[in-house]
């Protein structure tokens, strides 16, 4: 998670105070190439209160009620251990899904059903070869 007094550092480096204005405080961390949820999320941490972690809470309340999917990144800084997120070709193929041995067991037994129930009928209703 990014802490206030890395901010406050590397803003002081930069010879921007830290109660700058928020533009100001943007421009400093996008030139250092930083991604734009990492600077919205350097702003709340700066302008939070103390005493009662006001902004931090609201910032809690974004993580899990937006609608946008989580970067590694991120899961990585809030939780603190480290995960590999496959891309979605390479989960869906480790996943696997029917393979052709399976198909043809189900089209058989398909194929079993089907003929015992034809006979079955045939054999109700005096067809041949169950004419009696």
């Amino acid at each position: 998670m990014i802490e206030r007094q890395f901010i406050e550092k590397l803003l002081t480096a930069n010879g921007v105070d830290p109660s700058a204005p928020d533009e100001e405080i943007k421009s400093v961390l996008i030139s250092a190439k930083w991604n734009r949820d990492d600077v919205d999320t350097a702003i709340m941490v700066l302008r939070e209160n103390l005493s009662t972690h006001e902004q931090r809470i609201a910032s809690v309340k974004h993580v899990f009620h937006s609608d946008e999917r989580l970067k590694p990144e991120t899961i990585t800084s809030l939780l603190g251990i480290a995960m590999e997120v496959p891309p979605p070709e390479e989960a869906v193929r480790k996943r696997g899904g029917i393979s052709i041995g399976t198909v043809l067991v189900l089209i058989l037994v398909a194929c079993v059903f089907s003929a015992v129930g034809v006979a079955w009928m045939m054999w109700q209703l005096h067809m041949r070869p169950f004419v009696f």
